[in-house]
């Protein structure tokens, strides 16, 4: 009977660590960034030199338009390494680790973690995480809002529940984002009166959908989802545009 061989974490991590100089000492290339919430990554280079991986701007002039600034050649250290493959372990089980409150003081520099998230993903794709979202529906709600508006931009109605009349306002994707502005089609009075185009942030969708479905069973959270988004009405009128 052949006898099993196990390692331990710090073994299992050099193996890592040494897959990763292999993989981009034999091909170095171009890589993209984990986009934080379901946008677009940006392109940087990766090679490995003398046993060190480093990362450089994009080489490809397709990945040109979308490449990180990188002004030089950023060394990422092996004594870096352990700590950031525990953070992504972590984002690719769900949670969120990006931003204030989630930064530890002994961290790595921040600005190196989208390229340590960029290589660990290349190598070692992520099967559990939902694009910053809690759950896998609300990726796919967003994904289907963008879709939509990327192909079909257009006036969608408020939905009041009170006896005052529907609102309308544009609701277009520009640059993976999703803003509204006011009605292109109705009269002003018809039009809700935004002074300028709003962005809807992906991160309030979750709480607004909630929201939604609580509003729409005849709750009243009008003041509750207020002090959590100021664009509330504009995300129910989405929602339910969408037959939601």
């Amino acid at each position: 009977m052949t006898k099993q061989i196990t390692r331990d974490p710090a073994q299992r991590l050099e193996s890592k660590w040494q897959k990763i100089l292999k993989e981009f000492g034999k091909h170095p290339r171009d890589v993209q960034t984990v986009p934080k919430i379901n946008r677009p990554g940006r392109w940087f280079y990766v090679c490995t030199l003398n046993g060190s991986l480093y990362v450089r701007h994009a080489q490809e002039p397709e990945h040109e338009e979308r490449a990180c600034k990188l002004v030089r050649q950023r060394h990422l250290l092996r004594e870096d390494f352990e700590q950031m493959f525990e953070l992504y372990q972590r984002w690719s089980k769900g949670e969120k680790i990006w931003g204030r409150g989630h930064a530890q003081k002994d961290q790595p520099e921040p600005k190196l973690q989208v390229y340590w998230f960029g290589i660990f993903a290349e190598i070692w794709p992520s099967k559990h995480n939902f694009g910053g979202f809690k759950q896998q529906a609300s990726l796919e709600r967003w994904q289907k809002i963008m879709a939509d508006f990327s192909a079909n931009p257009r006036d969608v109605r408020t939905m009041p529940t009170n006896r005052r009349a529907s609102k309308w306002f544009y609701a277009y994707v520009e640059k993976n984002s999703l803003y509204v502005e006011r009605s292109h089609t109705m009269k002003d009075e018809e039009s809700c009166q935004i002074s300028q185009r709003r962005f809807l942030r992906p991160s309030e969708l979750e709480d607004m959908w909630i929201y939604y479905l609580r509003r729409r069973d005849g709750e009243n959270i009008f003041r509750e989802a207020t002090e959590r988004c100021r664009n509330q009405v504009y995300w129910y009128g989405i929602f339910a545009d969408l037959g939601w």
